[in-house]
């Protein structure tokens, strides 16, 4: 069993395990795949809003759209 410094473990693990840091801790590979996706959330959090504010432009159009095919 292999737990990284400053872990929060809460738990029995089994044997063999390997736990990554965080609180609670969490499976090392799911813990790696966390930090590399915590550097990327800014670009996200942009790619996000800019994405609703496509839909929420195309929702306009198309209710336009019906409005005038009525």
């Amino acid at each position: 069993m292999k737990i990284a410094a400053q872990s929060g473990v809460n738990h029995d693990l089994p044997p063999g395990s390997e736990v990554g840091s965080g609180i609670p801790a969490m499976d090392k590979s799911l813990y790696l795949r966390v930090a590399v996706s915590v550097k990327k959330l800014p670009d996200l959090i942009k790619t996000v809003r800019r994405l609703e504010s496509e839909l929420a432009e195309l929702k306009t159009i198309l209710k336009g759209s019906d409005a005038a095919n009525s």
